[in-house]
């Protein structure tokens, strides 16, 4: 970076949120876009609200909760991937045991 930013192993090492005004403008364009990484949590919200119209899912179930944890728990997954030491879970098992888990609460 030709600011001084942080070197690590001969890399520069940055990040959208490391300047407000680069985060700014990107969330911008994003919103200009009709883009932004709030539609994924709305799509699956959106699937598990079709299965609870379909009797699949209980009516009380908070569907944007459960997006919201499932992302969550993958989003985790695909960090440690990166950060972890080989040996990590693989993402197809990962991602199976981690809809599992949650439509367990769904379901009756």
């Amino acid at each position: 970076m030709a600011d001084g930013g942080l070197v690590v192993d001969g890399f520069e090492q940055a990040s959208i949120f490391a300047d407000p005004g680069t985060l700014a403008a990107h969330k911008e364009e994003l919103r200009r876009q009709g883009a932004g990484p709030h539609l994924a949590n709305q799509a699956v919200a959106a699937y598990l609200r079709a299965q609870q119209k379909a009797g699949r899912v209980r009516r009380d179930a908070d569907v944007t909760a459960a997006a919201g944890l499932l992302l969550g728990a993958c989003f985790q997954h695909a960090f440690l991937s990166h950060m972890s030491a080989p040996g990590h879970d693989d993402d197809g098992e990962a991602a199976a045991s981690f809809a599992r888990t949650l439509l367990e609460s769904l379901t009756d």
